[in-house]
């Protein structure tokens, strides 16, 4: 399972329709559809939004693990993904 199968996998358990998902994160329905059928990857730079949308988070997107990832203040998280910077979870800090 990939990062475009985890986000739509949520998609059709949160969203009766893909419209409605589309319309939660502001975009045009063909730009989702354009993900799902991997036709596009502009959905990189939106992960932060999608995770929100979703209920879950960028690093459970990345990497299908229920784990805290933390990124520094001000970076992006798209580049991360295009540059496949290391971006594994830390261990939290009680």
């Amino acid at each position: 399972m990939d990062i475009v199968d985890r986000i739509f996998a949520l998609v059709d358990e949160l969203y009766s329709e893909q419209q409605q998902f589309a319309a939660k994160l502001g975009v045009v329905p063909s730009m989702v559809s354009a993900w799902r059928q991997r036709k596009s990857t502009s959905y990189n730079k939106r992960l932060p939004e999608i995770a929100k949308v979703l209920g879950t988070m960028v690093g459970y997107l990345l990497t299908g693990e229920e784990t805290e990832v933390f990124v520094s203040d001000g970076v992006d998280q798209s580049y991360l993904v295009r540059n496949s910077i290391d971006c594994r979870p830390r261990p939290r800090t009680r």
